[in-house]
């Protein structure tokens, strides 16, 4: 009797210890995959990381296009260096705009400087005739060769006389922040010097 007593006490504990068993599965199948169940420390909070990460960054691009839509000024933009004198060169096509390329890129924390002509050989308004009609607040719309648009809100319009010690500022650069240099010439005719006795600038700086 004991014996018989005895074994139905086992089948009864294997019983038992299967179906916790099976339970158990059931359990863990339900949990989510990155569960730490040994730790009990849920991992679906922690953001996935890229192993790419330190891979992906901003690509600038040289800017393309220059547009001001409330001075009505619109224009391609080519590349320009600086002129033996020292001076910043002049896009040769009157209706162009010159991009410094030792300038910063379009949107690139830095000092992005842009000029162009005032006016032709024969006194026709050139690319930057307009510039004059800039306000602060107007926005300035640059394009790169993704077309890619970036806007810069004008913060500063000033002259510069072309002897002023202070004129080579307006190349300065901090990356702290991207803004944007416009410059045309302004004042009145030299023409002992075949240039204009001042510079308009126009400063803004990156909104997007």
């Amino acid at each position: 009797m004991l014996k018989k007593l005895t074994y139905l006490l086992l089948i009864i504990g294997a019983a038992i210890a299967i179906f916790l068993y099976i339970r158990y599965l059931n359990f863990a199948i339900s949990l989510p995959k990155n569960t730490n169940t040994v730790l009990g420390v849920s991992e679906e909070s922690t953001p996935a990381v890229s192993v790419f990460k330190e891979n992906i960054k901003l690509v600038y691009e040289n800017p393309t296009k220059i547009k001001i839509a409330v001075a009505g000024i619109e224009a391609d933009i080519v590349g320009v260096n600086v002129a033996a004198d020292g001076s910043l060169e002049a896009p040769k096509d009157g209706f162009k705009a010159g991009w410094f390329t030792e300038s910063a890129k379009a949107s690139e924390p830095g000092n992005l400087i842009i000029d162009g002509h005032y006016d032709t050989n024969t006194g026709a308004p050139a690319t930057f005739w307009k510039l004059k009609n800039v306000k602060a607040d107007d926005i300035v719309t640059l394009f790169d060769e993704y077309g890619r648009a970036y806007h810069y809100q004008v913060s500063e319009i000033f002259y510069l006389n072309i002897n002023d010690p202070a004129r080579l500022q307006i190349f300065e650069s901090k990356k702290d922040n991207a803004y944007i240099t416009l410059v045309t010439c302004g004042g009145i005719w030299l023409p002992g010097h075949g240039t204009y006795s001042q510079r308009l600038v126009v400063k803004g700086k990156l909104v997007d």
